[in-house]
């Protein structure tokens, strides 16, 4: 699925930097941080179903 973003400026460029210190593009790093961020709430959601 493919989703188009608009962001300003300052978040695209502290994107970029973090996407540099980590080797990756900047839409290698946004994938990582929405996977990491539906894991986190999949784990929380079967947490609090315990």
């Amino acid at each position: 699925m493919e989703v188009k973003v608009r962001l300003p400026l300052g978040v695209l460029r502290m994107l970029e930097e973090r996407a540099a210190e980590e080797g990756m593009s900047v839409e290698e790093l946004i994938k990582a941080l929405v996977e990491g961020y539906v894991l986190e709430h999949a784990r929380e959601e079967e947490i609090s179903a315990v």
